[in-house]
């Protein structure tokens, strides 16, 4: 150090707390706050890509759901807003699998398409008008909960191996008291 002191050694379990903590945050923000994607159609040119995922992590057989609803653009505005299907295509751009769309009103619509195969794929659709679309994937394995499993354990480790050591919160005060004796 540049002043000459000593370094205070920190204990793995504080790290612990710390990397536990911040990535349970982390998880729970990611999973809490994960909004819908406003997709224009006329603004596309009536193909869009939504989203890329990657399926059968694992060798396992994924669902993919997409759910859409009309945005208000289409109930203002007399205009025909339709969502006509929904491709997947995968990473060489070929259709791997198909939808047909169908018409949403005030409540969302979804549709269900199972993957066989693994690999990375890319969500299209193709329709008119404005929509808010939400992809997610329906997992066999459900290994989306892994890094936030990871990071419970490590707090609770940090915490628990935390409790184990005696108290030296009051050490200093107990100096002083021993001192004016």
């Amino acid at each position: 150090m540049a002043g000459g002191g000593a370094v205070e050694s920190v204990p793995p379990h504080d790290l612990a707390i710390i990397i536990g903590a911040v990535g349970l945050l982390g998880a729970v923000f990611i999973f809490t706050w994960a909004q819908p994607t406003a997709v224009d159609f006329d603004a596309g040119g009536g193909v869009v890509e939504v989203a890329q995922v990657k399926l059968g992590i694992f060798g396992s057989n994924d669902e993919l759901v997409v759910t859409w609803q009309q945005t208000a653009f289409c109930e203002e505005v007399n205009v025909t807003c339709s969502l006509q299907r929904i491709r997947v295509l995968d990473e060489s751009g070929s259709v791997v699998a198909e939808a047909q769309g169908e018409e949403a009103g005030e409540e969302p619509v979804s549709a269900e398409i199972p993957i066989d195969g693994s690999g990375e794929y890319t969500v299209e659709l193709v329709g008119r008008g404005q929509y808010d679309v939400s992809v997610s994937v329906n997992r066999q394995l459900p290994v989306q909960f892994l890094p936030p499993i990871l990071c419970l354990l490590l707090l609770t480790w940090g915490v628990w191996r935390r409790f184990q050591e005696p108290s030296k919160l009051d050490d200093d005060i107990s100096a002083a008291v021993d001192e004016l004796s």
